[in-house]
């Protein structure tokens, strides 16, 4: 949004210059144009429709806006959230009751105070001068409003500085409850200590759980697979070793073979449980601790299946496969016609006989309109169709052919067309009926008699068809 100079704002800012005073900026307005956004000139004397004004909050000059015609001067401007419900279209700066500059603004909807959405809006008006000097702004600090994000930041830092709030904190720090006004209190405090089961702790349950160390001493980590496989690979290089040194110095001490001796759980370690030891992966025993090779055996398996996983998705991952282009669809349709196939067709035609496809504007080949011309289909043959303008169609097979034609425009009466009949007058003869409101019929013989009546009408012609509507006859060539 940028605003110009009225011709009363320029000749104010020349006057400002001669005198060697400064034009003082005091206000802006806003209005919503009356439902439409307004062409403003210089020689604009005022809004279309002014819905609010209020006082100036700052001016700027904008270093980043200078032009051949001067620099750029940034007034602003805000409007409360207790205005609002209306449109923004226009807005116009004022020097006191001088028009100083006027523009469009972009189109935008105030919230009305009751609104949800209500909020405040700022609103920055760029006007060019030829000499920044002779404009100044008028501030009345009664009416000075603080932005939202201008408050936000100043609290923000007020909350952070150590000496907010002395009194709260000094209330805070000496504020205590007596015990007995402490309501939904333990019967006894402290209360009575409680303990928790390794089941429901849980072993993963303790700080840096997870360790693939063989050397740490923790008390407070787990021992992976990986550390465990580690070790236990490392027993049996000793377990084998010793068994072959066994093997040959086996020999018992009566002293230490009658002597009863027992280990506590934390000798023995995890495996002092009843048929400690399982290599199975299928097997639910909540009693028995899984080896290495168990672990190893479902952490390979687990491997095998992700990565056939993976690779069953990386083959598998291809969406063209899934869906249709646009251009397959089209394809596909085009090949389910049958060529020689007519449809009807309520869009333009060019001077070719090509009817014109609505949604791309270009002519569709793949159709001639059936003008009784020859077109050359998109394959290269050459396909002839039907004279169908003016002409409605009539299903073949029976009594009519493909290709036969008849009927007519218009249809004129004729005699032998026209259903036998005949027009009778009944008159009597052999009475006299001058003076009566009745023709008086004078005979060469007496009785009753029968006479005919004079041709009137004509033979014009006169159209038969039914209420109707034109379109296209195309050909699927």
């Amino acid at each position: 949004m940028a605003l110009i100079l009225t011709k009363a704002g320029l000749a104010a800012l020349v006057e400002a210059e001669e005198s060697g005073t400064k034009l003082q900026a005091t206000h802006m307005a806003l209005g919503d144009g009356n439902g439409s956004v307004p062409e403003h000139t210089t020689s604009s004397s005022s809004l279309i429709n002014e819905v609010w004004r209020g006082a100036l909050q700052s001016i700027t000059i904008n270093e980043q806006g200078d032009s051949d015609a001067g620099k750029q001067v940034v007034f602003e401007a805000h409007v409360p959230i207790n205005a609002g419900g209306w449109y923004i279209r226009e807005a116009a700066l004022y020097a006191g009751d001088v028009l100083l500059a006027i523009g469009t603004h972009p189109v935008m909807w105030k919230p009305a105070p009751e609104e949800p959405t209500k909020m405040e809006h700022v609103i920055k008006a760029p006007v060019t001068f030829g000499n920044t000097g002779a404009v100044s702004l008028i501030v009345d600090p009664t009416v000075v409003l603080a932005s939202q994000e201008f408050v936000n930041e100043q609290l923000a830092e007020h909350n952070g500085s150590q000496g907010a709030h002395p009194h709260l904190k000094k209330l805070l720090n000496e504020h205590t409850h007596a015990w007995s006004v402490i309501t939904g209190k333990p019967s006894v405090f402290p209360p009575a200590g409680h303990t928790h089961t390794p089941s429901q702790v849980g072993l993963g349950n303790l700080p840096n759980a997870k360790s693939d160390s063989v050397t740490s001493t923790s008390g407070n980590s787990l021992a992976t697979s990986k550390a465990v496989k580690v070790a236990y690979d490392k027993g049996k290089q000793a377990l084998d070793l010793a068994g072959q040194k066994a093997a040959s110095n086996h020999n018992h001490n009566s002293v230490y073979a009658t002597k009863t001796h027992t280990h506590t759980p934390a000798q023995v370690g995890l495996g002092n449980l009843p048929n400690s030891k399982s290599s199975s992966v299928s097997s639910t025993s909540e009693n028995a601790l899984s080896t290495s090779k168990a672990t190893k055996t479902a952490y390979d398996r687990a491997t095998q299946a992700l990565n056939a996983a993976n690779t069953k998705a990386a083959s598998n991952h291809n969406h063209d496969s899934r869906y249709y282009t646009e251009s397959e669809v089209r394809s596909r349709i085009a090949d389910s016609k049958i060529h020689g196939g007519i449809e009807l067709f309520s869009g333009s035609v060019n001077s070719s006989g090509r009817p014109i496809d609505e949604k791309t504007g270009q002519p569709d080949l793949r159709y001639g309109v059936c003008d009784g011309r020859t077109y050359a289909s998109p394959d290269g043959r050459n396909v002839s169709t039907p004279n169908m303008r003016d002409r409605f169609t009539v299903g073949a097979g029976g009594k009519y052919s493909v290709g036969s034609k008849g009927g007519a425009d218009k249809v004129s009466p004729t005699i032998s067309t026209t259903a036998s009949h005949h027009h009778v007058i009944a008159y009597e003869t052999g009475n006299d009926l001058s003076g009566s409101t009745y023709h008086n019929f004078n005979s060469r013989n007496t009785g009753d008699y029968d006479d005919g009546t004079r041709h009137t009408g004509g033979s014009q012609a006169h159209e038969n068809r039914p209420p109707y509507i034109g379109v296209f006859y195309i050909k699927y060539l």
